[in-house]
């Protein structure tokens, strides 16, 4: 393999651990109820048009991340403004992801641990991995993938007791403004932050189709989450899973075989960390690239000490309580389409016109 380069396997192993970070701590948006299963099912669907837009980014403009066609599209001014402004995305999107999990560790497993520690923890290993290389953290999204989903299916097989599908029941109870609300709401967090993986392809190293590869990512990670909120939903019920904070490690901690094995929950928080860990990290690989563009640094390991620190210091300000991170999902969804659906449309388009203008010179 080249030397700082992944395969297209690694790169899906990426995504599909990235996607099911804090969207599984969170639980999803439950807006539309018993129904919100189907919500996750099409926001999926929703963001399968915009993993075809990424994906042709990849290959209109292979080996050049998300800054390069940016400041190709935009010049050297307004490539400059969009970069300033994907990086405070990025790393917002960072501090968010921290936050999520450092709120989860504290409410249910460890709360006499301030936030601070543990979110310092999450960001020297994050920052570990970026300087040993994104091709450590491909390998070790590969070894990770079969630990996390055997943790996932033995999870549910031992749930299946505890499960009473009535819960799911009257299906598609609600008009359909809920189901597309809550579809909505996954669209934006977690789906359509694959656009970060436009950066990670620039260094992909494989002739299989990135289109192809966005699509499984997606795919196979909307249909877990899914599963995840049924098995919920299903242990749980209803009103009762709608009011809590983190659905996923409460539907765990019903599991109790004969009063032998029990606090299973504990491999729930282990999938967590791995999810949390990846996800932060690629959140600050693809802040990192735009910064060393941006100061046109040949190192794009070089600003990651300094922005791992703005994520750590940015999380722990940027919400008073649980109940405010939660409520702030209805203000991510009006920015984040910005950056995941606008700037990508319009590079594929730009791009696109720009060889269609060289083929005809």
């Amino acid at each position: 393999m080249i030397d700082g380069k992944i395969s297209g396997k690694q790169a899906t192993h990426m995504m599909i651990l990235f996607l099911l970070g804090s969207s599984l701590v969170t639980g999803g948006s439950m807006v539309a109820k018993q129904d919100s299963w189907i919500s996750i099912l099409v926001g999926m669907l929703m963001a399968l048009p915009v993993a075809v837009i990424y994906g042709n980014l990849c290959k209109i403009a292979p080996g050049k991340d998300i800054f390069d066609m940016v400041y190709l599209v935009f010049g050297k001014i307004g490539g400059a403004i969009i970069t300033v402004l994907f990086c405070l995305y990025t790393i917002h999107l960072g501090a968010l992801v921290i936050r999520n999990f450092t709120e989860y560790f504290q409410v249910v497993t460890i709360p006499e641990t301030p936030l601070a520690v543990t979110a310092i923890c999450i960001a020297l290993l994050a920052y570990y991995n970026i300087t040993k290389g994104i091709e450590v953290l491909g390998r070790g999204a590969v070894f990770m993938m079969p630990i996390v989903l055997t943790v996932i299916l033995v999870l549910s097989l031992l749930s299946l007791k505890y499960m009473n599908f009535d819960n799911l029941k009257p299906i598609f109870n609600h008009n359909l403004k809920p189901i597309l609300t809550g579809a909505y709401t996954v669209f934006t967090f977690p789906f359509a932050e694959t656009v970060m993986f436009i950066t990670v392809f620039s260094v992909v190293d494989t002739k299989k189709n990135p289109i192809k590869l966005f699509l499984i990512g997606i795919l196979f990670s909307g249909v877990l989450l899914a599963i995840f909120v049924i098995v919920a939903i299903t242990i749980l019920g209803l009103p009762f899973v709608a009011y809590l904070y983190f659905p996923s490690y409460a539907s765990a901690g019903v599991i109790d075989l004969g009063n032998f094995i029990s606090r299973i929950e504990v491999l729930v928080s282990w999938n967590y960390i791995i999810f949390g860990v990846i996800k932060v990290t690629v959140c600050l690989f693809v802040s990192c690239k735009g910064v060393a563009k941006l100061f046109k640094l040949k190192n794009y390991k070089v600003p990651a000490a300094p922005i791992v620190t703005i994520m750590v210091v940015m999380s722990l300000l940027v919400f008073e309580s649980t109940m405010q991170m939660f409520g702030f999902l209805d203000v991510y969804k009006i920015y984040a389409p910005f950056f995941e659906v606008v700037i990508p449309f319009t590079l594929l388009v730009a791009l696109k016109i720009r060889a269609k203008k060289q083929s005809l010179g």
